[in-house]
């Protein structure tokens, strides 16, 4: 399948182990991350237009293997991720398949 990278701001890293009724065990990383590189304030006009309140960028959520435990350095911090689309369920979606950590992040207040 096609692979792409993509830099994303990750908030946060969280290891995960479950076992499903038939008794297998599955296990990953769920990583939470800004999917937009734009940080500027903004409205969902579509829930303005609603009359409903929408402000802000929403986190997303993705899973990698537990393979890329090793890669995990700080959080919040700028990754790489490594991406492949693949179809599921006949549908074409993306998935995450690495993750580098790049640098890591700090607000500055601006000076008012």
């Amino acid at each position: 399948m096609q692979t792409f990278k993509q830099p994303y701001l990750c908030l946060s890293a969280q290891t995960y182990r479950m076992e499903t009724e038939s008794g297998e065990i599955l296990e990953g990383i769920t990583i939470r991350y800004i999917p937009d590189n734009d940080l500027a304030p903004r409205e969902d006009e579509q829930a303005a237009s609603r009359g409903q309140v929408s402000r802000g960028i929403k986190a997303a959520k993705m899973s990698l293997p537990i393979t890329a435990r090793e890669q995990l350095n700080q959080f919040p911090g700028i990754y790489e991720m490594e991406m492949e689309m693949a179809v599921v369920a006949d549908k074409l979606q993306v998935r995450a398949k690495n993750i580098s950590f790049l640098h890591t992040v700090k607000v500055i207040k601006e000076k008012s």
